[in-house]
């Protein structure tokens, strides 16, 4: 029986049942039981929590136990609990090595001697007193956080408006590296940062709104907390933030765990935080804050009544996600303008994201494009090329030509296998003579020499073998956005006997259908089609529109094309791109402070 051997430990303090430690007992439940172990299939997660699946070693494992032909018929853990704290995610690693035909046997819980019920209510008191070492690790860092908090520090990073400062705790612990009392986290007021958070807080109860003071910041080269440039979501945010009261608010949010396993977070109400007023020195007072929320209140509700029906008429678009701006990189976004306050818009226009939302000192592209006429003009310049017979005929013949550069006759792949076999049988007799006791050190040389170079040879064939598996699956690759499941793909590429004349009609046809679906499904369904043709769609200063096709679709073979009013729109093959280097980020401006605002505010 063969087998593979996963271990992973939380933190660094565990010592028992540290990586070496698991590793080593599971060896000896391996040899005990008579099993064999492969020591290529080890698999260690060094200091990371049970509670989740994202783990190298674990998804490493999880990789080879999919892989054919099967490496090993047996994962060994010191104990259930190293796959998952969490009783879901442990049945779900479990059904899906079991599904490969592994079988999961922990060393120190010998659940695979037991049979029936037994073993059923043995492993579910285990899964239990995993989740109650969960809820106990999570009470145990909030009553820790709490304690914090009640002394005045801090357990996050502080806010734009304040700055981190650390300081000596006199009642902490010491510290074993500097023989000093461990550091505890405050809040400090930033000066210059908190004159923009009064600014933000005045100037919108004069009636300015989230736009407006992210583009005049970012007109004066006031540098964003944690981005280049200002944005709306980041002005609302900051103006609902109770910490410039001098709340240190916790138990805002909570991580919930959907029924998919992962886990995300929820918003709580108020009446759920944990608040300790006067941890720090407050920015606005609480008069301030008090008229700010009443408005945004207003103004939120005031914005859903007016555009519930325009919402319920359009609430997909069909290019929203595809299209880039080529100056700034943003996604393009619609716009609407409105008849008569209340009344559904008349005109939508596709516009840069950023200059919309962050003001023209962001982006310069002030293209405003007709969503109807774009939309139209991209199906028609898509459909056109896609059913373009000689951009057919070219594909069918690119998948012709791969796969007949690797195919193999049935006397060439005969007489491979036949070397292969032989092969391995040298290669067996060699490592029987090698472990011999009678042999010196320089013929155990030799005989190690003559083994790499028989594998080496045994490699190569290997890999002419698997030439025609490798072609199949490059074409299927070029073939996915008809089929949608790599496996069938795979399937209908492995039938033999496929001409040129087949494969142009096979295409024709599913082109067609696929066409044909465009005009009768939903805005999501027919973006969710665009997009296994087209990567993205770039929008240039000069108005000039580019189709960017995917590396596997079909518009990798595309070029210039007439559309619609909008001129020439470009359709690119796409390439396989090289990492980018990123721009290093702009200086800020800088600003000075005048009556008590950045000058020029």
């Amino acid at each position: 029986m063969r087998c593979a051997i996963y271990a992973r430990f939380s933190t660094d303090n565990q010592n028992e049942e540290s990586i070496e430690s698991q590793v080593e007992k599971c060896k000896e439940f391996i040899e005990r039981e008579g099993w064999t172990l492969n020591p290529d299939h080890i698999y260690p997660d060094y200091a990371i929590s049970g509670a989740t699946n994202k783990r190298p070693g674990l998804q490493n494992l999880m990789a080879s136990a999919r892989r054919k032909p099967r490496a090993f018929d047996r994962v060994v853990v010191f104990s259930k609990s190293r796959l998952s704290r969490s009783s879901l995610q442990e049945l779900k690693i479990t059904a899906e090595l079991e599904r490969q035909g592994i079988e999961v046997v922990s060393a120190s819980e010998p659940f695979h001697t037991m049979k029936g019920s037994g073993r059923v209510a043995a492993e579910s008191a285990i899964r239990m007193v995993n989740e109650v070492y969960l809820a106990q690790v999570a009470e145990h860092v909030k009553r820790g956080q709490d304690h914090t908090a009640s002394r005045g520090f801090k357990t996050t990073w502080a806010p734009y408006g304040y700055k981190n400062e650390w300081v000596s705790d006199p009642s902490a612990s010491i510290d074993k590296r500097t023989g000093q009392p461990r550091t505890r986290l405050k809040w400090v007021v930033d000066l210059e940062q908190a004159e923009v958070v009064k600014w933000l807080f005045k100037e919108y109860l004069l009636g300015n709104g989230f736009k407006k003071l992210a583009s005049k910041l970012n007109e004066k080269g006031v540098r964003a907390p944690r981005s280049d440039s200002w944005a709306p979501s980041a002005i609302r945010e900051m103006l609902r933030n109770h910490s410039y009261l001098g709340w240190y608010c916790l138990g805002k949010t909570s991580r919930v765990k959907g029924s998919d396993g992962q886990k995300r977070y929820i918003d709580n109400p108020m009446d759920q935080w944990r608040i300790y007023k006067n941890a720090h020195e407050p920015i606005v007072t609480e008069d301030l804050f008090k008229k700010v929320q009443k408005r945004m209140a207003k103004i939120a509700k005031k914005y859903k009544k007016e555009i519930s029906h325009a919402k319920a008429e359009h609430s997909n678009y069909l290019l929203t996600g595809l299209i880039k701006c080529a100056v700034c990189e943003a996604n393009f976004t619609v716009q609407s303008t409105k008849a008569k306050a209340g009344e559904p818009p008349r005109y939508w226009h596709y516009v840069c994201g950023y200059r919309r939302n962050r003001g023209t000192s962001v982006c310069s592209n002030s293209n405003r494009i007709n969503m109807n006429v774009l939309d139209k003009a991209v199906l028609e310049a898509t459909e056109q090329k896609l059913m373009d017979p000689e951009m057919i005929h070219n594909v069918a013949k690119q998948a012709e030509r791969i796969l007949e550069r690797a195919r193999l006759d049935a006397h060439e792949t005969e007489g491979l296998e036949q070397k292969k076999r032989k092969l391995e049988q040298e290669i067996d007799r060699l490592m029987r003579a090698l472990t011999a006791a009678d042999q010196t050190p320089d013929a155990a040389k030799l005989i190690s020499e003559e083994i790499q170079e028989r594998k080496k040879r045994l490699k190569e064939i290997d890999r002419v073998l698997d030439r025609p598996r490798k072609a199949q699956e490059k074409v299927a690759k070029l073939m996915m956005p008809f089929f949608g499941d790599q496996k069938v793909a795979i399937k209908y590429v492995g039938k033999k006997n496929k001409s040129l004349k087949d494969w142009y009609k096979y295409l024709q046809d599913e082109l067609g259908a696929w066409v044909d679906a465009l005009h009768e499904c939903s805005p999501v369904a027919v973006r969710d089609e665009l997009q296994k043709h087209i990567r993205e769609i770039t929008v240039h200063e000069d108005g000039k529109i580019v189709i960017h096709g995917t590396y596997q679709g079909i518009l990798a073979e595309v070029g210039l094309i007439e559309a619609g009013d909008l001129g020439k729109i470009e359709i690119r093959p796409e390439k396989r791109r090289k990492t980018k280097k990123k721009a290093p980020r702009q200086k800020s401006k800088g600003y000075t402070l005048k009556n008590g605002v950045p000058k020029g505010i």
